[in-house]
């Protein structure tokens, strides 16, 4: 017996935030949503989620008509701000002055990805729509290969470039987003997201000497 395929069900639709109040609503739920699935996983419930907004249950509802809703507009975010701030950090570390420093150009790029991180990426795989799924998975993917051609051309004559580039990838933004998730003290996230820093400058400019602290 075969299996039948997956069904691609229709993207659930909500109402369009047009006046600024609406669009502070939205984003006041989206950041609640962040918060709440973070700290209490993806099976919180949309009224935990309104109650953490400081909004009514048919508020969250007018606007996102069930969880799906909600996870399909985490997953957007985090992929449209990712590709906004991230396009702006490349180009700059890749046209850098003199004037700016290697550690500069990568910290640039490891705040557009804690940017993204803001909106959890795993939101992409609870999406229920595998088409729309998938897309925002290509698309997250192309990013990342963005980043690390940058690091790659940012390591410059080394042998082993590309292992750089991914090492350096994996400091900057893997352990950062990692700690983001994990220590809800802002300190410490701030701590581990300089180390990783560090790690990654290390890792594509080895000479490249490290400020103390």
């Amino acid at each position: 017996m075969t299996s039948a395929p997956p069904v691609n069900r229709p993207v659930q639709r909500r109402r369009l935030p047009r006046q600024q109040r609406s669009q502070e609503t939205v984003h006041c739920i989206l950041v609640a949503a962040a918060r709440v699935f973070r700290a209490e996983g993806f099976a919180a419930t949309t009224n935990r989620i309104a109650e953490v907004a400081g909004v009514s249950i048919g508020t969250l509802y007018e606007y996102f008509p069930n969880k799906q809703a909600l996870l399909l507009a985490l997953a957007e975010a985090h992929v449209q701000t990712a590709e906004s701030a991230l396009h702006a950090a490349l180009h700059a570390a890749l046209q850098r002055s003199s004037s700016r420093t290697p550690r500069e150009c990568l910290a640039d790029v490891q705040r557009a990805i804690l940017q993204c991180h803001a909106y959890p990426s795993q939101a992409i795989e609870l999406v229920d729509n595998q088409t729309v799924a998938s897309d925002l998975r290509q698309r997250a993917s192309r990013l990342r290969q963005q980043v690390l051609d940058c690091f790659t051309e940012l390591a410059g004559d080394a042998e082993d470039a590309a292992l750089r580039s991914r090492a350096a990838f994996f400091a900057l933004a893997e352990l950062a987003a990692r700690a983001l998730y994990e220590h809800s003290d802002p300190a410490a996230h701030a701590r581990m997201a300089e180390l990783g820093l560090d790690m990654a400058l290390r890792a594509l400019v080895p000479k490249e000497s490290v400020a103390p602290r």
